[in-house]
């Protein structure tokens, strides 16, 4: 399996640059609850500790696995988040609040990146910066970003199951899965469905 590797961030610090943020999102398929961006700071300072870290794609590891590397990734790297719920989602688009997102948590940063290397594809922000497909599987900063999005997403839809227990959101974290849709039947929706969703939309109408 190829893991994500440092090369970006070698090349980026070669050519002068001090401060490169790795920028991702979670949630942007799920029928609830928020979009999470995360961003993350790595310095030349910084590189030594990213062999601490066993960077993967959010989606390979085990939740058991992202919060032990979330634990280490406060230790020893910067990061914000950015939260856009699904108010602004079902009134502005998915597109505009994954870019919201994703600006929140970069100008939420003590130390502002000079580069800004993003997941995807579309995005625009007022420092340099590269869209890379694929880029949580590649790219370490961007694969760190995305464990920490991940694991604060999760975290926010488990305190909504707290409130809407009966929708399973501690299971599926709002996603299409066939016990959220047997719940949906059951139970109509709730407060952070994405009514904008052709699954929910159909729900209302």
């Amino acid at each position: 399996m190829k893991l994500p590797t440092l090369e970006k961030e070698k090349n980026l610090i070669s050519s002068g640059h001090k401060f490169i943020a790795g920028i991702d999102e979670v949630g942007r398929g799920s029928w609830a609850g928020p979009i999470v961006a995360a961003a993350l700071i790595i310095t030349p300072n910084d590189m030594k500790y990213a062999k601490k870290i066993p960077a993967r794609d959010s989606k390979l590891l085990s939740q058991r696995q992202r919060e032990n590397i979330f634990h280490d990734i406060q230790n020893y790297f910067q990061y914000a988040i950015g939260i856009v719920d699904s108010s602004i989602i079902d009134s502005k688009g998915i597109t505009f609040a994954n870019q919201l997102a994703m600006d929140r948590a970069q100008k939420a940063l003590e130390i502002q990146p000079d580069y800004i290397l993003s997941d995807g594809r579309g995005f625009h922000f007022e420092k340099k910066f590269e869209n890379i497909i694929d880029g949580d599987a590649l790219v370490f900063c961007i694969a760190v970003a995305s464990i920490m999005a991940k694991v604060i997403r999760d975290k926010i839809m488990d305190e909504w199951h707290a409130i809407y227990d009966m929708y399973g959101f501690n299971l599926h974290k709002g996603y299409g899965t066939k016990k959220h849709r047997e719940m949906l039947k059951q139970h109509g929706i709730c407060s952070i469905h994405r009514r904008s969703y052709a699954p929910i939309r159909k729900l209302l109408y």
